[in-house]
């Protein structure tokens, strides 16, 4: 789904969804724009020595962005009849009239993994495309959260990480480290990052996640 924080709730829409408590959040134009900003209509007097703008929806940069989206997707998803799986809120299923299970979509941020008879895909692809534009679909061959998908001619998915696993690098130790000195912040740092692309290789190795979590 491109530009889909473009298409995520605003501050208020959040609010009221959740029931939390509004969040404002400003900011300051880059100096020296502010002439650009007098144009629009309302903002000839603006002045940055006393003015700030407050953002309506958290686009790009905020860290409610993703949330944001992610509220908005859940909200078109659940009109359009998709059901949560209770052991990953992230997936969504559909039925037909015989409580057949039709379709499954698994989302994550602006990418969607769906699975099902075509006549549903496509029904979900168009009324998607009604919400938030445009899509750019990918059938058989695609990544996914980091996963690569490749479908054989006979039908067979290979489901792969290689290229993910081919850019986890050994740690370069302190020259004249010996294994009795006190690990350093750098070093620790570079562990904590390896053993988190390591534990994302579980996706496809679960063979490995016994050693990982050791």
């Amino acid at each position: 789904i491109g530009t889909a924080f473009l298409r995520g709730m605003t501050f208020k829409e959040m609010s009221e969804y959740t029931g939390e408590p509004l969040r404002e959040v400003c900011l300051d134009l880059p100096a020296g724009t502010e002439h650009v900003l007098r144009q629009f209509p309302g903002f000839e007097n603006y002045d940055p020595a006393r003015h700030v703008l407050k953002l309506v929806k958290p686009v790009y940069g905020p860290k409610d962005a993703p949330r944001a989206w992610r509220l908005m997707l859940d909200v078109i998803l659940t009109k359009l009849n998709g059901h949560k799986m209770i052991c990953d809120r992230q997936i969504y299923m559909w039925h037909d009239e015989n409580n057949n299970l039709v379709m499954v979509a698994s989302t994550h941020v602006d990418d969607l993994k769906v699975t099902g008879d075509r006549k549903w895909i496509n029904w979900l692809f168009a009324e998607l495309e009604k919400k938030v534009g445009k899509l750019t679909v990918k059938d058989g061959n695609f990544e996914h959260c980091g996963i690569e998908h490749t479908r054989l001619s006979d039908g067979t998915v290979i489901m792969s990480q290689d290229h993910y696993a081919a850019q986890l690098k050994p740690i370069r130790m302190p020259k004249g480290y010996k294994d009795t000195d006190p690990v350093d912040k750098s070093v620790n740092a570079a562990f904590l990052t390896l053993l988190g692309g390591l534990s994302w290789l579980c996706l496809t190795r679960y063979d490995i996640s016994t050693y990982a979590c050791a």
